[in-house]
């Protein structure tokens, strides 16, 4: 009776055990996502520090100790966490988002394009990674292919500001101002400041 007991009481902790687990995670997730979601880049440094600061490895916490390492100017501590990241949970996209974001900050344009490739090829309705890979083709001289990104995410959120923006900068890098200004005027239009200035230096009309 005493070993059926003591088997019984195991049996019950691994199984709250588990379910502690799971929520756990299912916690983290929620944490990780709202900070994702945020505006306030200080609840995101707050959120995302203390996921960073969690003992447990998975890859949230793994993404925010990347993530506060690169904010503390620590570029190869947090490219070395982002290849962990990358290694040990490979389906969870925004891993090669975040890695792909810290290669381009440290220059190796080819490294970033390769991880943007995946993030996109794994989701592609990740409106972030067309986003940022539109960035990185656009500041390496080539405006055609950042344009090709551009639309893809205008695509996912057809009044962005920010994309109405950076279709309009990729119009006039290729020489189309007409096209440009039309974006001009949809940015001005949706909030974006930048657009504003950009309308008076190209635009002799405004757009409507």
């Amino acid at each position: 009776m005493r070993n059926l007991l003591l088997s019984v009481c195991l049996l019950a902790m691994l199984s709250c055990s588990n379910g502690t687990t799971e929520n756990s995670h299912s916690d983290l997730h929620t944490r990780f996502d709202s900070a994702w979601n945020s505006s306030s880049p200080e609840q995101i440094q707050r959120i995302r520090s203390g996921i960073a600061s969690l003992s447990e490895r998975n890859e949230f916490t793994l993404y925010c100790r990347a993530w506060v390492l690169s904010q503390k100017s620590e570029p190869a501590k947090a490219l070395k966490t982002a290849d962990s990241l990358v290694m040990g949970f490979p389906t969870f996209v925004r891993g090669w988002y975040l890695r792909a974001n810290l290669r381009a900050e440290n220059k190796d344009v080819e490294g970033a394009l390769t991880d943007f490739d995946k993030a996109v090829k794994k989701d592609p309705q990740f409106f972030e990674a067309w986003m940022n890979r539109g960035a990185v083709h656009f500041s390496n001289q080539h405006p055609d292919l950042a344009l090709k990104d551009f639309q893809s995410a205008q695509k996912l959120k057809p009044a962005h500001p920010d994309v109405f923006l950076n279709l309009a900068n990729c119009w006039l890098a290729l020489g189309q101002a007409d096209s440009a200004c039309v974006f001009l005027g949809k940015a001005e239009q949706a909030g974006n400041p930048k657009a504003i200035e950009l309308k008076q230096r190209f635009c002799e009309t405004s757009v409507k």
